[in-house]
């Protein structure tokens, strides 16, 4: 691994993991195929009849453990899923185990007005209609007309009617919305889901050049700023005492904790929630925040929030949670 990634990338994994975790990712960056994965899409198809379904064809399926409507397939290939009824239906959404995780990292959202600041790549944006069954409101927001047509003819297929997606820049999403909704008045939200935009850095594979081929030393910086000016042009939408869930694919530090750090020190009616203990992290390789990084030193109550780490089974993420108080 060392001699294949961008030698400063080597260096600032180097510097955040132990020598073990290192280990864990060069396996990771190593896998050439993780095993699949999927959820059941409860807006089309039941459960039990689903999964039934997939085992008379001789497919193994296996539960996640601690994640409701998370399953493996085992021993068998994600295009033996792509042959079946099931999955030609849209009964089932083939969903990374770690992606499927901050949506359901808030509470109840079935009655909730939800803002996806980042909707593509879309999979979280129809996992949230879905927990929601089609009820109240959801605004999904990307500025990219190819990924707005593939979120669109996701959210079709899959039988979701409650979500506006609005394609603008998220950190213009207040004119946008006003000039979409022909009103004056600011949207106030229950939820707001942050996936945000970042360098990926779990999905670098060493068989894969093009996965890191893009990889410099300025593009954690870039994402960094791009997310906190996001943040800084939307968090008052966010209504007293709900919700915003914060997440990332990368492993940098200026890109996770960094923007925490930012969120928490910046706007002091925004408080963070520990998510550390729950069950849902049971089964994942996880590690503490990172109290320092380079000249960066982070706030102690950044530690409430989460590392995956990425295996050969879960993708890396970085996932932090908040709720909105009274300042």
């Amino acid at each position: 691994m060392k001699d294949i990634l961008p030698e400063a990338l080597y260096n600032i994994l180097q510097e955040i993991h132990t020598p073990d975790e290192m280990l864990i990712i060069k396996h990771a960056f190593e896998t050439e195929k993780r095993k699949p994965t999927f959820r059941i899409n409860t807006l089309k198809a039941h459960v039990d009849n689903t999964l039934d379904s997939l085992t008379k064809i001789w497919l193994k399926i296996e539960p996640v453990p601690y994640l409701d409507n998370a399953f493996f397939l085992e021993e068998w290939t994600e295009k033996d899923l792509w042959d079946s009824w099931a999955f030609k239906a849209w009964y089932i959404y083939m969903q990374g185990i770690s992606s499927m995780i901050p949506p359901l990292l808030f509470s109840d959202p079935s009655e909730s007005s939800i803002l996806d600041l980042a909707a593509a790549p879309w999979s979280k944006t129809s996992q949230l209609a879905m927990m929601m069954n089609n009820s109240w409101s959801i605004v999904a927001v990307d500025n990219n007309q190819i990924r707005i047509d593939k979120l669109n003819f996701t959210l079709k297929r899959q039988w979701v009617s409650n979500t506006q997606v609005l394609k603008t820049d998220a950190r213009n999403f207040s004119t946008a919305f006003a000039k979409e909704n022909e009103t004056k008045i600011l949207p106030q939200f229950d939820k707001m889901l942050f996936d945000a935009p970042c360098s990926a850095e779990w999905r670098m594979n060493t068989h894969v050049e093009k996965s890191f081929g893009f990889w410099n030393e300025t593009i954690p910086k870039k994402n960094y700023k791009l997310q906190r000016d996001i943040m800084r042009n939307n968090i008052e939408l966010l209504k007293i005492w709900w919700e915003l869930v914060y997440s990332t694919c990368t492993l940098s530090p200026l890109e996770n904790e960094w923007m925490v750090h930012f969120i928490l020190s910046n706007f002091p009616d925004i408080e963070i929630v520990d998510i550390s203990e729950m069950p849902i992290f049971s089964d994942l390789v996880t590690k503490p925040w990172i109290a320092q990084f380079w000249k960066n030193a982070y706030r102690k109550d950044v530690s409430h929030s989460i590392r995956i780490l990425p295996t050969a089974e879960y993708e890396g993420f970085f996932i932090a949670k908040f709720r909105k108080k009274v300042a």
